[in-house]
């Protein structure tokens, strides 16, 4: 008689899941970290200009955009040039100055210190439109500005 006996089927051990916990929240930091979100799409039509010298900004949370260029709905925002900042698309001045007040005034004075105004204009769009708008920016004290442009390749 043989001193090793076989008493039975073994069955397999179970997977351990102590670690599927840690794996769940590394991959939900790596997906935190490596996503970008996306600006808003304009409502207005814009081909930046472009330019041989220009400046990388890496904190895109202090900078708000403001568009300048024709509609693309002409018959909600009419004819000619529109402006747009928030997402929203203005065709005066004065609106303008408006919401540049209301985005400006809801920041805080160290906000304030660091915020932008970026200026992403049509390359067809005159001179006297973009003076409009420095003077809108002038008149809510919001005196930091950046042109968005292209570089030259």
């Amino acid at each position: 008689m043989s001193k090793f006996s076989k008493k039975g089927k073994r069955a397999t051990p179970a997977i351990s899941t102590a670690s599927l916990p840690d794996i769940v929240f590394m991959l939900l930091f790596f997906f935190m970290v490596t996503t970008v979100v996306k600006e808003s799409d304009p409502k207005v039509i814009f081909e930046i200009p472009e330019t041989e010298y220009t400046k990388l900004i890496k904190d895109r949370q202090s900078i708000s955009f403001i568009y300048v260029g024709k509609s693309k709905n002409p018959s909600v925002d009419g004819e000619g040039i529109v402006f747009e900042i928030n997402g929203t698309p203005v065709n005066s001045v004065s609106k303008l100055t408006a919401e540049i007040s209301k985005k400006y005034n809801s920041l805080s004075p160290s906000e304030k210190a660091k915020f932008y105004f970026a200026l992403k204009i049509d390359s067809d769009v005159e001179m006297f439109n973009v003076k409009k708008v420095k003077e809108a920016l002038q008149n809510s004290d919001a005196l930091r500005i950046i042109y968005s442009t292209v570089p030259v390749d």
